[in-house]
């Protein structure tokens, strides 16, 4: 290589990162969010113009469709309980600052109703974030495998990239939570166990590694386990399935959010299907402390959500499936019906 190429190339590189410097201090974030929720007052660093992001311990984004109201509402009701109970634990931390709770919905695609219900809810709580240029979810009836192409788009990945950017550019936090809202984030057990935990390089959830391509799984129409298990064994090769935090949800530090928010304005990131491995193939190659934790689970049989019940034979084969316990950190498939009962034994 010439000098002349070599220093054309050094001079692309020092503008690509200057740029994505930039793009993490301006303000036009992708994501609009309904209102303003309540501030925090501390900060650990701040913005290119010297401004100060307010401080959460955790961000909490919890992909919802639009329709789905009365599941936010358990989330809700939940989360304030195991604030609470976190309060209750540690007298000295200020509930200011700890959590932001935010519902991720797509605004694609919504009709006027559903859209000013949505608003409605937002007036009352000041806690979703709506995302104009993203599905509100991924059609049943979806054909497989054009699902997997690399050019198509899935709700649920679309909205945790989105949400992750606009978590980066508005607060300023030790962890970031990706959860569905059939999913319960026992916080307050979470908060017990966090000074265990690396402060940078976190990718933490529970883990689907060193497995082969499973045979004979039903995982969807037209022969779609073959398509869904093997996305990352054709992306990177080699017959087994790298490490991926399942979709029941994962946390990431403060660090690798920013990553992911910086390297998706320098470069296209997958957003098709399915949300859990493409998120593993942005993060791969990083050397990141991915922690396989089975506090993490799928709920056990007898609080199941019904529409899961099929599907549990699969999580289960895969041990990912276990009963709620005192220890428990995440909770995947909950019939909120059903939690009390849960929530009490454990």
């Amino acid at each position: 290589m010439t000098r002349a190429c070599l220093a054309s190339a050094c001079l692309f590189v020092g503008l690509a990162l200057a740029v994505a410097l930039l793009l993490r201090g301006r303000s036009d974030v992708p994501a609009a969010e309904l209102g303003d929720g309540p501030g925090a007052t501390e900060s650990r660093s701040g913005l290119l113009d010297g401004s100060a992001l307010p401080w959460r311990t955790f961000v909490v984004l919890c992909a919802s469709p639009a329709a789905a109201s009365e599941r936010r509402g358990h989330v809700r009701v939940q989360l304030h309980k195991d604030v609470s109970l976190m309060l209750a634990e540690n007298p000295a931390v200020a509930a200011e600052g700890l959590v932001e709770l935010r519902f991720v919905v797509g605004e694609q695609g919504l009709g006027v109703g559903l859209r000013g219900a949505v608003q409605r809810e937002h007036a009352l709580y000041s806690d979703i974030l709506l995302l104009p240029n993203v599905p509100d979810r991924d059609d049943p009836s979806r054909a497989y495998p054009e699902v997997f192409r690399e050019d198509a788009v899935s709700a649920t990945t679309a909205k945790s990239l989105q949400s992750i950017k606009w978590a980066v550019r508005t607060f300023e936090f030790e962890f970031l939570v990706r959860i569905g809202d059939d999913s319960w984030f026992r916080v307050h057990r979470f908060h017990r166990i966090k000074h265990t935990l690396p402060a940078r390089r976190l990718y933490m959830g529970r883990f689907i590694q060193n497995q082969t391509i499973p045979e004979g799984l039903d995982w969807g129409p037209q022969g779609a386990q073959t398509n869904y298990s093997s996305t990352l064994v054709e992306t990177f090769g080699g017959s087994k399935i790298p490490a991926f935090a399942w979709g029941l949800g994962f946390v990431l530090s403060h660090d690798v959010a920013a990553y992911l928010d910086a390297s998706s304005d320098l470069m296209q990131l997958r957003l098709h299907y399915p949300e859990d491995q493409v998120v593993a193939t942005w993060l791969y190659g990083l050397v990141l402390h991915r922690l396989d934790d089975e506090r993490f689970h799928d709920v056990e049989a007898a609080y199941l959500a019904p529409e899961y019940e099929s599907t549990q034979y699969w999580t289960a084969a895969l041990g990912i499936s276990s009963a709620c316990t005192a220890s428990s950190l995440l909770v995947h498939h909950v019939d909120w019906s059903r939690l009390p009962a849960c929530d009490e034994s454990a």
